[in-house]
């Protein structure tokens, strides 16, 4: 009887020191993200790699092509496990295989894009098997300057807990045949979660390139907002700031196109407009245009969508799909052409799109 009351005694004792412990081990391993995590400046330059020579003119033809690659991991046959799915990330060779075909999709896409604006390009990042994306995308388009932009860094995280994401380091890939004067990383507002949650989420921002045209600047403000902002108070603190950075730039006398992962569907679309067999869903509000953006080009394809629901593999028809992914121009700015490439989410769970711009001097691009 002392026996057993002696072992019990020794037995809360050891639940208790196991509990100390591991309180300790989490708070040491929240100060040791806290303390390793990147914390950008407000402004920061962003190096431009393999510069270029060609200036922009007046009279020139822009093509531009925006596609969130999803870091070579989300394919047709994936699902997610935060978007209510259930895998990770996939196998080591089916990342590869498909990041190569997303390679060979850029370049096949060389010839009619002058600027490439990427989202969820990788760099040593677990989930992509700490695959150099950008150094990759860089060695197959080496006629392009670049600029890569950090978005989402943090040295480990946690979840789930059987099979945890790990270290995570990935941004926003400029590439341009055309010289910038300057490109500048401007942080996005992401006060509003709660610490720790804050620790581990992405740490969003602008990615900003300045062109001169003339005694003008064509500035393309390259933007991917927050994903799981549940109340939307995030995304819309984020879109508010946006918009004054390009009013700003707009009222100067600026050429202003802002391309984004919005996570928010354009003014007036509609799910019905949606074709080619897919099935749309409005998964997300709108933005409203009499609040943000009056009198700007809000401009997309309203007949294929850019991104597609994870909570299971795709098949085609089957699958909620929604446009997520567009364009927003300055009043200013002489539009040839939108379209969003029908990839069927072969490659990503977004598909890409394409703008093409006339740039014209300000007496005549209103014309």
């Amino acid at each position: 009887m002392i026996k057993a009351h002696q072992t019990n005694i020794m037995l809360k004792k050891t639940l208790v020191l196991l509990l100390i412990l591991t309180i300790l081990s989490s708070i040491g391993f929240l100060i040791w993200i806290q303390n390793n995590r990147f914390s950008p400046e407000e402004i920061s330059p962003i190096k431009n790699e393999n510069p270029q020579n060609q200036l922009l003119n007046y009279g020139d033809s822009l093509g531009i092509l925006l596609w969130n690659i999803s870091y070579g991991g989300m394919p047709a046959q994936m699902d997610f496990f935060y978007s209510g799915g259930t895998k990770i990330r996939l196998g080591e060779k089916e990342t590869q295989h498909n990041f190569q075909s997303i390679l060979t999709n850029l370049q096949e896409l060389a010839d009619s894009t002058d600027v490439f604006l990427l989202h969820k390009v990788d760099t040593a990042s677990k989930r992509s098997y700490h695959i150099q994306e950008y150094k990759e995308i860089q060695k197959i388009l080496p006629h392009y300057e670049t600029a890569f932009c950090l978005n989402f860094s943090n040295p480990y995280i946690p979840v789930p807990l059987d099979k945890p994401i790990g270290p995570l380091y990935s941004g926003m890939l400029n590439l341009s045949k055309y010289h910038a004067q300057f490109y500048q990383r401007i942080s996005l507002n992401n006060k509003e979660y709660s610490w720790p949650k804050r620790l581990f989420t992405a740490q969003k921002c602008v990615s900003l390139a300045s062109y001169p045209i003339g005694s003008k600047q064509f500035v393309i403000l390259n933007v991917h907002l927050n994903s799981y902002d549940y109340q939307g108070e995030i995304r819309l603190a984020q879109l508010a700031q946006i918009e004054k950075l390009a009013d700003s730039l707009y009222q100067k006398g600026n050429y202003v196109l802002v391309a984004g992962g919005w996570n928010m569907s354009p003014p007036g679309f509609k799910k019905y407009r949606i074709s080619y067999g897919y099935k749309g869903k409005p998964a997300y509000p709108e933005i409203d245009s009499s609040t943000f953006f009056n009198r700007w080009k809000f401009e997309y394809d309203p007949k294929i969508p850019t991104s597609r629901s994870l909570k299971e593999a795709y098949r085609h028809g089957a699958i909620n799909t929604s446009i997520k992914d567009f364009f927003i121009c300055s009043p200013n700015m002489s539009i040839l052409n939108t379209k969003t490439l029908d990839q069927k989410f072969q490659f990503s769970d977004h598909q890409a799109i394409y703008l093409r711009v006339l740039l014209l001097p300000g007496s005549l691009s209103s014309l």
